[in-house]
């Protein structure tokens, strides 16, 4: 028996962010190391999805090309929008 009961190789997996239309508006849903989150409000995902990003980040050490290639990103809840007021 596999050590990773996951059908899915989540060791090297980069976050996702999907959008799914729906009879009642876009769900927006983040996966990340077998873990999924679904949201109708947009900015709660992407909060989310910042968060597991920079999980993913940290754990892989990624250089810095790599990080701007796989960052999809806008900083919007890394306060980094807020710096410019």
């Amino acid at each position: 028996m596999k050590d990773n009961a996951l059908p899915q190789n989540t060791d090297n997996s980069a976050p996702r962010l999907d959008v799914i239309k729906t009879k009642y508006g876009n769900l927006y849903r983040v996966t990340y190391a077998g873990m999924t989150r679904e949201h109708y409000q947009e900015w709660q995902a992407k909060c989310w999805y910042e968060q597991v990003l920079e999980m993913w980040r940290d754990r892989f050490k990624l250089s810095a090309a790599q990080q701007y290639l796989a960052s999809q990103s806008n900083g919007y809840c890394n306060g980094r929008l807020r710096d410019k007021t």
